[in-house]
C-alpha cells in the first residue's frame, strides 16, 4: 500500500511558500472548505489556499467541518 504525506489546512493555518510544501516531499493537501450548516460559513482561506497548491502541482481534497 503506497504512503502519501498530506497537510490539513484552514485560515487557523499559515503556509506562505506551497512550493516549500511540496519540495518537502508532502504530496498534497485537505483543506476545509467550510463549517457549519450555512454556505455562508465557508473558510476564508479556501480560495488562496485552493489557488496557491493547484499552482505548484500539489494534489488537492477538501472537507466540509460540520
Amino acid at each position: 500500500m503506497a504512503e502519501f504525506q498530506l497537510i490539513d489546512l484552514s485560515h487557523h493555518n499559515s503556509v506562505f511558500d506551497f512550493l516549500a510544501v511540496k519540495n518537502a516531499g508532502i504530496y498534497g493537501v485537505i483543506l476545509r472548505a467550510g463549517y457549519g450548516r450555512e454556505a455562508s460559513q465557508k473558510d476564508r482561506k479556501f480560495d488562496e489556499f485552493y489557488t496557491a497548491a493547484k499552482a505548484v502541482g500539489l494534489h488537492i481534497g477538501a472537507y466540509w467541518y460540520s
